[in-house]
């Protein structure tokens, strides 16, 4: 054997961070604050001069009614002017309907990303110097056209060169240069902003500076590109099962925080079909079909994929603007950009369930419950006086979504939800950041159902929804997998059963004598056994009443001289029954308040 066979191979050297390069790198905070903070003071003079004109006494009662409020495009202007991670603070606010009047979220609703794309030759440095490799090793081919370029990135075709993957086609994502820093500079501009708005109290009992800080956290976990090839890995992991959707797989070699490469969707954008379909064209419904699709089989899918994603995967694509789907051949939706990603926890989605359930029955009042449910409204909220406006907004979009000619604007669910934040801004609730992420990605969804096939009806729909939610639910709990998954928890706790009593003993044979009741199954075991000694002994007394009324002789069984002996020998203890019950059921109380505490013994 050679001298080289056994040598002892060479560690890899250490990843090391790249060096600062001038122009990748290159923010100016300090001309970004002051180009902000002027914005501001020229913003705020004219949106407050229009607000004090308004409620002057005499103007209000002349031109209130025919004012054009200019606040609301002014608000968007600014967004605009400012860029960066002010488009998305726009697009943030947009579905904050909960403190912003609905006039505001309608003006920075269809905010979106309209910059011009950066150098490619950029771009390339950037891909060399994260993935620490030539570009023509990475790659076969680069196209330096991007196929799209947003505020804080652009994507790229290439055809991959290394390893497995070699010769498939991918999107690779590049961070604009100087984007972290600028997100950094805009999200304590926008703190001090919001403080200052706090301090002059504009919105009332409202503070923004906490809800600043969910957009700062929420901005940077969306522009960090491993957090989000990690969202559509975990999407694409909870939801692999559904076939109505297709979440592109993540190249993890080459990504980086400032790089992400995934599978490329060859399809046609949702964008384009809704453009081709407004402007009448002709040749898109047989494009179409040759691809085995169907707009209005698209739109039932696409609607289905977020209810079943949010309420089965309790996760789901919380931006899927038409520019980030895709129809893809047999009615699939394709997925892209998972830089936010939406959470249900499992008090969101029975509230959520339950609010689906009420739209499915064309139940009202159930439904208002179901809204104060989701909104967490504490018990005794005077919330009758909005209870008329809801339930007729509900009642005319429920009766608008049955009738086949009824206008898009009747139908579409932003009435809906928009009776849902009159009533939280109403009795000055601000809702959680999910519950807003959740209806934020409805109203996205119904502007893109109602485009794809103005005939969406929004019941029917809901109803196979849930339907499906329903059989994917049961398939969980008692589908072969759960069963495998209930019995390898069984192996595991009667594998580790005598291990956990042995120490137990060890312990108190060495002196050990602080319990911590959570781990002693003693009195869990005790409550049980006086909850079953409490239902035992009431079935116990009702059954002997009704024997003992004869309510039930005509029963033959029932009138055996054995079964009558019986009861007369029991009906002593007919009085003491419902004292068993009642003492059971306290004794199970006090056995489970023992469970979670500490008790110390000494020797």
């Amino acid at each position: 054997m050679s001298a080289d066979a056994t040598a002892t191979p060479t560690p890899a050297p250490p990843k090391r961070r790249p060096a600062p390069d001038p122009e990748l790198d290159h923010h100016s905070s300090s001309q970004r604050t002051v180009q902000v903070l002027l914005a501001f003071v020229r913003f705020s003079f004219f949106f407050l001069t229009e607000e004090a004109v308004l409620r002057l006494p005499l103007l209000r009662t002349v031109w209130g009614k025919s004012w054009k409020r200019r606040n609301p495009n002014r608000l968007r202007r600014f967004v605009v002017e400012m860029g960066g991670a002010f488009i998305k603070f726009g697009q943030f606010f947009s579905m904050r309907s909960d403190i912003l009047p609905p006039v505001y979220c309608r003006a920075l609703s269809d905010l979106y990303d309209n910059v011009p794309p950066f150098s490619p030759a950029l771009a390339r440095r950037l891909i060399e110097r994260e993935l620490e490799r030539p570009i023509e090793e990475l790659f076969t081919s680069f196209d330096d056209d991007p196929i799209g370029a947003a505020s804080f990135g652009q994507a790229h075709i290439v055809t991959l060169a290394l390893g497995e993957n070699a010769g498939k086609r991918a999107a690779i994502k590049v961070s604009r240069p100087g984007s972290e820093q600028q997100i950094a500079t805009d999200t304590r501009l926008l703190m001090l902003l919001g403080y200052v708005i706090d301090a002059s109290s504009l919105l009332g009992q409202i503070k923004l500076a906490p809800i600043f800080r969910d957009f700062a956290r929420w901005i940077r976990r969306e522009v960090a590109y491993m957090q989000e090839a990690k969202n559509a890995d975990h999407l694409h992991e909870v939801t692999a099962w559904n076939v109505r959707q297709r979440i592109p797989y993540i190249y993890w070699e080459y990504t980086t925080n400032r790089v992400l490469t995934m599978e490329y969707l060859e399809g046609i954008p949702v964008s384009e079909v809704i453009e081709r379909f407004s402007a009448g064209d002709e040749t898109l419904d047989a494009e179409l079909a040759a691809m085995d699709c169907d707009r209005h089989v698209i739109a039932r899918n696409l609607f289905q994929s977020f209810l079943l994603q949010a309420f089965v995967g309790r996760v789901f694509h919380a931006d899927p603007h038409p520019g980030n789907l895709i129809v893809l051949p047999e009615n699939t939706v394709g997925m892209v950009d998972f830089g936010l990603l939406g959470r249900l926890n499992e008090e969101g989605r029975r509230e959520q369930m339950l609010l689906l359930d009420a739209v499915v029955q064309e139940n009202i009042e159930a439904l208002f419950v179901a809204v104060l449910d989701v909104m967490d409204a504490p018990r005794g909220l005077a919330v009758t006086d909005v209870y008329d406006d809801f339930a007729e907004d509900a009642d005319e979009w429920l009766d608008a979504c049955d009738n086949p000619g009824a206008a898009m604007s009747e139908k579409t669910i932003t009435r809906f939800v928009d009776s849902i934040m009159r009533i939280a801004r109403h009795v000055g609730l601000v809702l959680p950041m999910q519950t807003m992420l959740y209806y934020k990605t409805l109203l996205t969804i119904d502007g893109v159902l109602l485009r794809l096939s103005p005939d969406f009806d929004y019941k029917r729909e809901s109803r196979r929804a849930a339907r499906l939610i329903r059989m994917r639910e049961l398939d969980k709990m008692y589908g072969p997998g759960a069963i495998i998954d209930r019995a390898l928890s069984l192996q595991i706790l009667a594998n580790s059963a005598p291990e956990f009593l042995i120490q137990r003993l060890q312990d108190f044979e060495q002196g050990k004598k602080t319990i911590y009741r959570k781990m002693n199954l003693v009195p869990v075991i005790i409550a049980y056994a006086m909850r079953l000694t409490a239902a035992a002994s009431g079935a116990a007394f009702l059954g002997l009443l009704v024997l003992r009324l004869g309510w039930l002789r005509s029963f033959s069984l029932l009138s055996h001289p054995l079964v009558i002996r019986v009861v007369e020998w029991l009906t002593p203890s007919l009085y003491a029954l419902p004292a068993i019950v009642l003492v059971s059921l306290w004794l199970a109380k006090h056995a489970e308040s023992r469970t979670f505490q500490k008790v110390q013994r000494d020797d």
